[in-house]
């Protein structure tokens, strides 16, 4: 590995995302390693960027048979590849070209063997109809003895993929017997500015992701932010993942293009790609057909909202609002300014964390290599706001919480609630009394604005303002400071949100379960959603373990709660708080505000929409031991916090 301790320590201090899994097109990925973990495992193996200095192999030395490129969509792939087939049919060499097997998302219920035949079959020189592209391998004589033929006459095989497609192809496996290291050149393609990315995502297919009525529409905060998770993260990392795994198991160098260094010199980028396949740099530049590229500044497009207006929101505004100095510098940066990966400060990839331009090639001795990627930001000067008014609250406004997968990837801060006024944290968990702490903080201190009116019904102000974990966790060692958290049986909470969303407690019963576990109405049954969970579960908070709430700080600070309530005592619980935040007031406000909150609290008792008597149906729960047991799997780290801190449930 080039760059020695340095390139080390920086790779090895990265973390995945707490919760890693990426939902793009409809499907759940599984989850997996971060490449910049794979790469500190493999320190000292030979799976780095080739630089481009010193002596290099000839054609005849290198005699590539197979060229397999690891892309996404948007990331310049239909151009590179072009380059590719071009450059090497410029040496009379004869190409077979693959493009884009398996890239649909019809194929991801593709089986395992499926995806491994197709690559084994593609791998050997074959070709294939694109029409077909869910099923490459050939399925008659007539179709194996045209690919021994095809075989026969082609030199190098070109294959372009999306692998998220193909998802659950072994390339370890697939590499150590198809890509020998003396004939074979692994790629892997990346555009590292996440908002470009993004917004060329959205304009082609859309970005829709389980869990979110997000996928087409406006290019704002939200589209932005779902855009840029799942698809510019997230399957970036995964296309790297296996790229990685490939090229480990392979013992072939893994060759890094990225996007921006495309677009900052096309001509320095030929000669790159001919030495990495060809050995030797072209005996002349060839003009790629393809002109995908795209080069204009994102605040040229119509539809980017870069200036405020009295319909509009200014999206950059908001990215400094809610505090993505990455997603800022990029938005603010040449098409030619390549970046590193967003990291918080303890190393954890996250779209909250800032970022670094990358030296530009001119200034480089070599080709890229991937762990530059995984570099630490070094610390900069604060990002000042853009001139434009208007926008989102301030981070620190306590606005109610989004529903939308992304705030999965906040760590589920925008679940607490911090009221300035009162020194008062609510952290507010799906199913645990929800709506009974914001109706709190609402009677507390109306002058937040945290319902809008909504027919006879007072539903939640949605906005994208989020606490830092900074102010989370200064608020939680605060001694001036209350803080409420309220638990329950993870079992129980199942049940609830069982009830709410599977059946028809809520509006949207069934409908939620169908689109989150991918279920139909007759497949809908405890059973069914509990052997979902593993899969789908991280993606919606009514599942997700309440340990990861409000930041994490559920489970990694639950001793700095001043308030722990259980669900089954929340009227005492909540009137308990109130007193310690009102107990500077006069006695008169004292006694209409503890007065008010009982009052709404009892009338609450009666039954409301949100009320699913998971605690009388505990019995019939309890009754499936295999349910159980897969509750007590995938709530582990409820149950083992719990625990540790003496809490027992009565079904245990």
């Amino acid at each position: 590995m080039r760059g020695g301790a340095h390139t080390r320590q920086g790779v090895c201090a990265v973390r995945s995302p707490l919760w890693p899994q990426f939902s793009s097109y409809g499907h759940v990925l599984p989850p997996f390693p971060s490449p910049a973990e794979t790469l500190c495992r493999l320190e000292g193996q030979h799976v780095t960027a080739r630089g481009t200095g010193g002596a290099m192999e000839t054609a005849e030395q290198r005699a590539t048979h197979a060229v397999v490129i690891f892309k996404t969509a948007r990331s310049g792939s239909t151009w590179f590849h072009d380059v590719v087939s071009r450059l090497i049919s410029a040496t009379q060499l004869r190409t077979v070209n693959h493009w884009e097997p398996f890239c649909s998302p019809t194929c991801l219920v593709k089986s395992q063997q499926a995806f491994e035949s197709g690559f084994e079959y593609l791998l050997s020189r074959c070709s294939y109809d694109f029409v077909f592209k869910c099923n490459p391998a050939p399925t008659t004589q007539r179709h194996r003895e045209a690919c021994l033929e095809i075989r026969n006459l082609a030199n190098v095989s070109i294959t372009a993929f999306n692998p998220r497609f193909s998802w659950s192809a072994r390339w370890p496996r697939l590499a150590t017997a198809l890509l020998p290291r003396a004939t074979s050149v692994i790629v892997n393609l990346r555009r590292t500015n996440l908002v470009a990315l993004a917004y060329s995502k959205l304009h082609h297919s859309g970005c829709g992701a389980v869990g979110s009525d997000l996928a087409h529409g406006r290019f704002d905060l939200d589209m932005l932010l779902q855009c840029a998770w799942h698809y510019a993260v997230g399957d970036q990392e995964f296309s790297s993942h296996s790229a990685l795994a490939a090229a480990a198991a392979s013992g072939a160098e893994l060759h890094l293009f990225l996007y921006e260094d495309v677009l900052a010199d096309p001509q320095r980028m030929q000669r790159q790609i001919a030495t990495s396949i060809l050995g030797h740099e072209p005996a002349g530049f060839v003009v790629s057909a393809q002109s995908r590229l795209h080069k204009s500044p994102l605040c040229d497009y119509p539809d980017v909202h870069c200036t405020g207006g009295n319909h509009t929101v200014p999206v950059l505004t908001g990215l400094l609002s809610s505090r993505h100095p990455c997603l800022v510098r990029q938005w603010r940066a040449a098409n030619t300014v390549a970046f590193t990966m967003p990291r918080s400060a303890n190393g954890t990839i996250d779209l909250e964390g800032d970022c670094d331009p990358l030296p530009p090639m001119i200034e480089r001795d070599g080709a890229r290599a991937l762990a530059e990627l995984y570099r630490a930001p070094s610390p900069g000067s604060p990002l000042q706001a853009p001139p434009e008014t208007g926008g989102p609250p301030r981070a620190s406004s306590p606005c109610a919480y989004s529903n939308r997968s992304r705030a999965v990837g906040d760590g589920l801060r925008d679940r607490a609630l911090l009221l300035e006024r009162d020194r008062l944290l609510l952290c507010r968990i799906e199913k645990n009394g929800f709506m009974a702490l914001t109706h709190v903080a609402h009677l507390l201190d109306p002058s937040l604005g945290l319902f809008k009116s909504a027919g006879q019904e007072r539903r939640p102000r949605s906005c994208s303002a989020t606490p830092s974990g900074e102010a989370l966790q200064s608020r939680l060692r605060s001694t001036d400071w209350q803080s409420v958290v309220v638990y329950r049986d993870p079992a129980e909470r199942f049940l609830s949100a069982y009830k709410s969303k599977c059946l028809l407690a809520d509006s949207d019963g069934r409908t939620h379960c169908q689109h989150l576990f991918n279920l139909s109405d007759h497949q809908i049954s405890l059973e069914a959603v509990a052997r979902a969970l593993p899969a789908s579960g991280h993606l919606n908070p009514h599942w997700i373990p309440q340990s990861r709430f409000c930041g994490g700080s559920v489970g990694a600070n639950w001793s700095s709660y001043t308030h722990a309530i259980s669900n089954h005592n929340l009227t005492a619980g909540l009137l308990e708080v109130v007193d310690h935040v009102t107990a500077r007031k006069a006695a008169a406000a004292r006694d209409r505000a503890r007065g008010q909150v009982r009052t709404w609290l009892e009338s609450q008792a009666t039954g409301t929409a949100h009320s699913t008597h998971a605690a009388a149906a505990m019995s019939e729960l309890h009754e499936r031991p295999e349910v159980m047991a897969r509750l007590r799997n995938f709530y582990r780290e409820d149950y083992a916090l719990f625990g540790a801190h003496h809490i027992r449930f009565p079904y245990l």
